[in-house]
């Protein structure tokens, strides 16, 4: 079952939203259920009787819509994904703080909302690190991902294939986020945080990556980089 709901009170939007949900689930053969709430009291209450709604749109044009909306939001429901509805096409900067997993146009398009339900399904399958790059949303599987170096308030992202993406992160942020998925990332460095299968050979100043890049390794890092891969190692040999 995946729970959808809309904080909204116009008719007109409930119902083009509901005509593109269905054809969606009809489609994918999914079981959904979709719920539209007048206040954003409605809604919280819902959340706290019911528990977790997987998706939320909410119209940040409507009196339950805004920054405080979508933080009381995911206060009650940290999992809940957010979907920014607007006439305007960008959001306001402070908005993205929650990190939505999108911001889409109000009158929907069909299109831009099937395309953002398919991306949520990826999202449903595995570990997904998403991000905002130009004029972009990426979500890109983490195990792909090889390192992440933070300099001058960017964060790069180094991904299999010779692939490499750019946002603006704390590299605190981008922790805070992979420390949520299976694959296991490290700091070897202020500024690089690292895939381990990605690792070649390793001392306790560098570490060489698969492709052939070199990565410093911080004096605060190296022994415990060192003792992770040692430790790796003897579970391996059981």
């Amino acid at each position: 079952m995946i729970r959808i709901a809309a904080c909204d009170g116009k008719p007109s939007f409930v119902g083009e939203l509901a005509r593109i949900l269905d054809i969606w689930a009809d489609g994918m053969c999914l079981n959904m259920e979709f719920r539209c709430y007048e206040s954003l009291n409605d809604l919280l209450t819902e959340i706290e009787l019911h528990g977790h709604v997987d998706l939320v749109f909410l119209d940040l044009c409507s009196e339950c819509g805004g920054a405080e909306a979508a933080g009381r939001i995911r206060k009650e429901d940290r999992e809940a994904e957010l979907v920014y509805v607007s006439a305007r096409r960008y959001c306001r900067r402070e908005l993205f703080r929650l990190h939505p997993l999108d911001c889409v146009s109000n009158p929907l398009c069909d299109s831009e909302i099937l395309e953002l339900l398919q991306r949520y399904m990826d999202l449903r399958k595995g570990s997904k690190f998403v991000f905002r790059c130009r004029h972009r949303i990426i979500a890109l599987a983490v195990r792909q991902i090889r390192y992440l170096y933070h300099f001058n308030r960017k964060l790069y992202i180094y991904c299999s294939g010779n692939r490499m993406f750019e946002t603006y992160m704390r590299m605190e942020e981008a922790e805070r986020l992979l420390s949520r998925c299976e694959t296991h990332f490290f700091r070897a460095h202020a500024f690089y945080l690292v895939n381990p299968g990605f690792v070649e050979q390793l001392s306790c100043s560098l570490l060489l990556m698969n492709g052939g890049d070199e990565i410093p390794v911080g004096r605060p890092y190296g022994q415990q980089l060192m003792r992770y891969f040692e430790a790796y190692l003897k579970l391996r040999k059981r």
